[in-house]
């Protein structure tokens, strides 16, 4: 065995071991490129109900409150 090779320099590491290690980097690279753009394509409406909530009862006034009376006018 000689030390003059031809090809890929693989520093003493078998092809079949090689050529696996590159198709599961490719394919952990496809993976999340479809799990951050691919999915994007996908046709799912939003939701807002429950954040509108949320946000209508912070900015409503705090006599308007369901669990407490609204003030009453003064009687003349």
């Amino acid at each position: 065995m000689s030390t003059d090779t031809k090809g890929p320099p693989l520093f003493g590491l078998p092809l079949g071991g090689v050529a696996f290690g590159m198709l599961w980097v490719a394919g952990a690279f496809f993976s999340l490129f479809y799990c951050f753009f691919g999915t994007n394509y996908f046709a799912r409406p939003a939701n807002p109900g429950p954040e509108l909530a949320i946000a209508n009862a912070a900015f409503a006034k705090a006599e308007a409150a369901e669990h407490r009376p609204a003030p009453t006018a003064p009687q003349p």
